[in-house]
Formats: structure tokens, C-alpha cells, sequence
């Protein structure tokens, strides 16, 4: 008697062929993960110098807008990484329900230098600098210098 229970309940659902996982779009998810792993380092990386060069930028503190300055910095830093972990989690959990994931991926990259270019305006739109920074300077400091000299003994 149990088996007609059960075969009657199976018998009355319908039957959905569990989702195949596409093999390609968990690869190029993953690529896209390493890729804007490494835009938000190539991104962050100027931030850094940036943020050491405008305190060595004679910035007229009358005529600066300290707050804008100093938040501007903040979401320079903060903003991209958000968007680039929270695109990392969001496309995570696609690929566990076995839906397209890599375009949140590709959004998330963009949207991240989206971002950043938003924050930097913050911060160069914060005042009259008196002397723009060498973003290669500040960055990289001495590594560049030795490549625009050609002193050869």
C-alpha cells in the first residue's frame, strides 16, 4: 500500500531536469574575479600616492574644503573595494543556483572604476591645488626616475 502512496505522489509532480552548470561561465566568472582582483590593486595603487601627495600638495588650507578632501580620499579606497567584493559575493552565489554569473562580474569592474574616477573628482574638486601631483611620482617614487634618465657611463 505504500508503494502506490508513493509512486502516486511521484506520478503527480512534475519532473524538472536539474539545471546544468555551464561550465564556461563558471571559468570566466573566475577570470573576471582575478581581473578585477588585479584592476582594484592597478586602481588602489595611485590612490595611494595620491593620498601621500595631497598632503605634500600646497593645498591652501583657506581655500580647500578639508571635509571634501579628506572624504573624497575615504571613498577613493573604500568605494571599489566595496563594489568589487560585493560583486565577487553576488556572482558566488549565482554560480551556487546555477545562474549566469559573469556579467555581475563585468558590472562590478566597471562599476568600481566608475567609482573611483567619482571619489578622485571629490578630491581634485576640493580646492585650488597650487601644484597638480605626478601621479608616476607619487606612486612608484624612485623606480620611475631611473627610466626617464639616460645617463650611460
Amino acid at each position: 500500500m505504500t508503494d502506490t502512496y508513493a509512486s502516486y505522489s511521484r506520478s503527480s509532480e512534475p519532473e524538472t531536469p536539474p539545471k546544468r552548470r555551464r561550465g564556461w561561465d563558471v571559468a570566466l566568472s573566475i577570470v573576471l574575479m582575478l581581473a578585477g582582483a588585479v584592476v582594484l590593486v592597478v586602481i588602489l595603487l595611485p590612490s595611494i600616492g595620491i593620498a601621500a601627495g595631497v598632503g605634500e600638495v600646497a593645498c591652501e588650507p583657506a581655500s580647500c574644503n578639508q571635509a571634501q578632501l579628506s572624504s573624497g580620499m575615504t571613498l577613493t579606497f573604500v568605494l571599489p573595494s566595496l563594489a568589487t567584493l560585493i560583486a565577487a559575493v553576488v556572482a558566488v552565489i549565482f554560480l551556487v543556483r546555477r545562474k549566469l554569473a559573469f556579467w555581475v562580474v563585468a558590472v562590478g569592474i566597471v562599476l568600481a572604476v566608475i567609482l573611483w574616477v567619482v571619489s578622485l573628482s571629490l578630491v581634485f574638486g576640493s580646492g585650488p591645488f597650487t601644484e597638480m601631483p605626478n601621479l608616476l611620482d607619487l606612486t612608484f617614487g624612485s623606480f620611475w626616475a631611473g627610466f626617464g634618465s639616460s645617463s650611460n657611463p
